[in-house]
């Protein structure tokens, strides 16, 4: 499957950024309160926030929050450089670091050697034949959750989108990862834990005082309890296949107890294990249940688009459920998806420190500052036209038409999400099984705003209605 990911920069364009103030310049700083500087309007919405200060001033923005600075931008050249032309000028901050309190020194929170051994192991996981093996999984996963939303449709009762794409994405992923079911209530508890726990993991990271994970205090207590509801969940699966002999099974699961690292031959230990489960786990659901509820919404909130949508299931498909072949003629359900993670980004922003003084745009970015890069307002610059803040999946038909270094919404340089291809072939084939089956109708007209968590998620519930198509 071809990559959603711009090409690169020219390199004249990197020169001309390089090159166009020989006087490197202060970078402007936001305005603040006195003590507090920032804090309550990045803590308030922070893809926001992080948007609107970095278009300011030519593509940098310092601002404060209490003693600490950080560097905004929304610009996709200045983006680009930080994190490909320049990426050995940086690596990823802290706030990934944190990360690791919950997923452990998983791909997703490591750097330097061990995050190159993890993505060597990993890499092969979400590619290949490992990819044609997610869409017969998808099929059965969405086909059993099917089976529910028909009894609410005969009941002529609205399900709730979030909570049901939290419960596809996850059932795909549980029976990839660790080839195992999983009801409806242990979808939505661990879905639950998961996104409570990057709730109050953000809030951590924003908070004025921020108290150590390790003192009792009631958040504390709350992140700790849903941390454990996961670890609970994998390292069960874990044990039992390592102490029930239980045999090796076609998942990945099984694929990660087996891998060797290269150097040593070692085989990973029974923590690394767990951390890299729980990243695959997390990831997988993450990304792919909040895209596919802004997309359900967006197709649900524009008929025109509905349409066309199901005019191509119905030409590709010819009423089967779709193969691996298939994908690539699926293309309107791609720029649904596209569009979709254009508005609302899987990761809004990324947080990258300087580790060696840099120059850009003319401006000197000293070392250990901490850059927030907002995709966000990236995917809303004015190269986008117009009507960049409507909902129109066509501006994906050319690539051509795509601004460059404008569109990342899987990151791009050396930390380009591994699982980019996974996630789309698992919401291509959703999309199109639903759209094979359902009309979908909004049970309400209220606005749906977007709230920051480890993605943009919808900050409420999104009742539909299912339509059975003839």
């Amino acid at each position: 499957m071809s990559s959603v990911l711009s090409p690169s920069m020219p390199s004249d364009e990197v020169s001309r950024l390089d090159t166009c103030e020989r006087t490197p310049r202060s970078i402007p700083s936001a305005d603040g309160h006195w003590l507090l500087g920032s804090a309550r309007e990045f803590a308030h919405a922070p893809h926001l926030f992080v948007a609107e200060q970095g278009r300011r001033n030519g593509g940098l923005t310092q601002f404060r929050v209490l003693h600490k600075r950080f560097l905004a931008t929304a610009s996709p050249d200045v983006a680009h450089q930080i994190l490909v032309t320049h990426r050995e000028h940086y690596e990823r901050s802290a706030h990934y670091k944190r990360l690791g309190l919950l997923i452990g020194n998983g791909l997703a929170a490591s750097e330097g050697s061990t995050w190159r051994k993890r993505r060597a192991l990993i890499n092969p996981l979400l590619r290949g034949e490992h990819l044609k093996q997610l869409v017969p999984t998808v099929c059965d996963s969405v086909c059993e959750v099917l089976k529910d939303w028909e009894n609410k449709r005969m009941e002529g009762t609205p399900i709730g989108m979030v909570r049901e794409t939290q419960r596809l994405a996850m059932g795909a992923i549980s029976r990839m990862l660790l080839s195992t079911d999983i009801s409806q209530d242990t979808s939505h508890r661990l879905g639950n834990a998961m996104r409570e726990a990057m709730r109050l993991l953000r809030e951590y990271n924003t908070s004025l005082f921020p108290i150590p994970l390790s003192c009792p205090v009631h958040r504390n207590r709350r992140f700790n309890g849903h941390r454990e509801t996961l670890d609970r969940f994998i390292d069960g699966h874990i044990k039992s296949r390592r102490t029930d002999g239980q045999p090796d099974k076609p998942d990945f699961l099984s694929v990660l107890m087996a891998a060797e690292d290269p150097d040593s031959g070692e085989r990973l230990p029974q923590q690394a294990l767990i951390d890299e489960t729980k990243t695959l786990f997390l990831a997988g659901f993450e990304t792919t249940s909040s895209a596919m509820s802004w997309s359900l919404y967006l197709l649900a909130s524009h008929p025109e688009c509905a349409a066309k949508w199901q005019e191509e299931v119905d030409r590709v498909l010819q009423g089967r459920l779709p193969q691996w072949d298939d994908l690539p003629k699926l293309s309107y359900i791609t720029q649904v998806l596209q569009e979709t993670m254009r508005l609302y980004p899987p990761f809004y922003t990324l947080a990258r420190q300087c580790v060696r003084e840099d120059r850009i745009a003319g401006y000197t970015i000293p070392k250990f500052a901490t850059i927030l890069i907002s995709v966000y307002g990236i995917h809303r610059d004015a190269a986008w036209g117009s009507d960049r803040e409507e909902f129109r999946p066509e501006r994906f038909a050319r690539k051509a038409d795509i601004p460059r270094t404008a569109y990342i919404p899987f990151a791009t340089g050396k930390h380009v999400c591994v699982g980019n291809d996974f996630t789309m072939t698992e919401m291509i084939t959703t999309l199109a099984i639903l759209g094979q089956r359902y009309r979908l109708t909004r049970a309400d007209d209220k606005p749906v705003e977007a709230k920051a968590q480890i993605g943009l998620v919808p900050a409420r519930e999104i009742p539909v209605y299912l339509e059975l198509r003839k």
